[in-house]
C-alpha cells in the first residue's frame, strides 16, 4: 500500500457508504440582487425619508409663503448640517 500525499492527509475521511446527508447543511445562497435595484428595505427607507423631506417642506413653506427656491435652498442647508 502506497504513504497518502499530504494533501490526502489534511482531507477529512469520506463518509460511511449509506449514510444519510447531514439534515443541518447548509441552504444555497440567494442569488445576488442586480447593482442599483433597491430591495423592499431601501424601498420603505427611501418613501420614510422622502416623507420626512415633504413634511419639512410643507412646514417650512407654512412660514416662508411664495419662496420656493428659498425654502429648498434653507432645506438643503438644514440637512447639510
Amino acid at each position: 500500500m502506497t504513504e497518502p500525499t499530504p494533501h490526502q492527509q489534511d482531507a477529512p475521511p469520506p463518509p460511511p457508504s449509506g449514510a444519510q446527508p447531514s439534515p443541518e447543511a447548509p441552504a444555497a445562497p440567494a442569488p445576488p440582487r442586480p447593482v442599483g435595484v433597491p430591495g423592499a428595505e431601501e424601498r420603505a427607507a427611501q418613501s420614510d425619508s422622502r416623507d420626512a423631506l415633504l413634511r419639512l417642506r410643507s412646514e417650512v413653506g407654512k412660514v416662508i409663503v411664495g419662496q420656493d427656491q428659498l425654502i429648498t435652498g434653507l432645506v438643503i442647508s438644514l440637512l447639510c448640517e
